[in-house]
């Protein structure tokens, strides 16, 4: 009825580890690579690899959120089934900052996500969660003079 909305708990775990796996490959072969110093310090971490603020994603399976329209709503997961699966709810946080000349802050996103509404009506609903790492020039490093 909704293939590809509900994963089981080993493909969560590989959905993490492709959000949190960015530098495992180059893309060609011009690519800078990894220090193989620095792999050990990425696998500790399990973030995307960014050079600025490195971002690792972790799914939560939230039983209740709060819609962007400030609406509580309880989320489906098929938690009883005889093969338990549940919707893929990523959560990110900031675990590096590297080379970020500002403060790493993160970001949201929008997610779309099956659950019960105040009536106990099945539905769609949009909700924000921390979506990624981000370099923001908070006004400490510029000048006064630069700000308009």
């Amino acid at each position: 009825m909704f293939k590809g909305l509900f994963h089981s708990t080993k493909n969560l775990s590989m959905l993490d580890n492709l959000s949190n796996n960015a530098l495992a490959t180059p893309v060609s072969k011009d690519e800078p690579r990894l220090s193989p110093a620095l792999e050990p310090m990425r696998l500790q971490y399990a973030d995307d690899g960014a050079i600025c603020c490195s971002t690792h994603v972790q799914h939560i399976i939230n039983t209740t959120m709060t819609n962007i329209f400030g609406e509580s709503m309880n989320i489906i997961h098929l938690s009883d089934a005889s093969e338990p699966t549940y919707q893929y709810i990523p959560h990110a946080s900031c675990v590096q900052t590297g080379s970020c000349p500002g403060e790493c802050l993160i970001e949201s996103k929008i997610l779309t996500l099956l659950a019960l509404d105040a009536n106990q009506n099945l539905t769609f609903g949009l909700f924000e969660v921390p979506g990624y790492c981000s370099c923001k020039n908070t006004g400490s490093s510029v000048n006064e003079s630069t700000r308009r």
